[in-house]
């Protein structure tokens, strides 16, 4: 391997060049985890009673899929069940801080659904 500012040559294992201070190695890439906020059915609903819910943050990363957090459970209404209400919009801001603090940076506008959001945080030791 050579320097690429003064050309001295240099041993693979070098990371400066002791002639001119150059660094010698790219960094290395950034590896991600990414989550992204679903929702899951806690319980069915009947007739006339909606589904009990929570949003999930489903993460993926080097160890695999997990869930990096989880709302409190909710109840949509019986003729509508996805989330739809401001507490349920406040529940999702409760999970989406809560990633934030975790180190999980928003990336990009939601999904399909209002509530999809996508996070990134660089991998921590694995």
């Amino acid at each position: 391997m050579y320097c690429a500012n003064c050309g001295l040559e240099l041993p693979a294992e070098a990371n400066f060049c002791w002639k001119c201070g150059q660094p010698c190695k790219e960094p290395a890439e950034t590896a991600w985890e990414t989550c992204q906020i679903e929702y899951e059915t806690v319980r069915d609903g009947f007739l006339y009673r909606g589904d009990d819910l929570r949003f999930v943050a489903q993460a993926s990363g080097p160890r695999g899929e997990y869930i990096a957090g989880k709302s409190r459970v909710f109840r949509t209404s019986p003729f509508y069940n996805l989330p739809s209400t401001q507490e349920h919009r406040d529940l999702l801001d409760v999970l989406v801080n809560k990633l934030i603090q975790e180190g999980w940076e928003r990336v990009g506008e939601p999904g399909e659904f209002w509530w999809n959001y996508t996070f990134r945080r660089p991998v921590r030791g694995i």
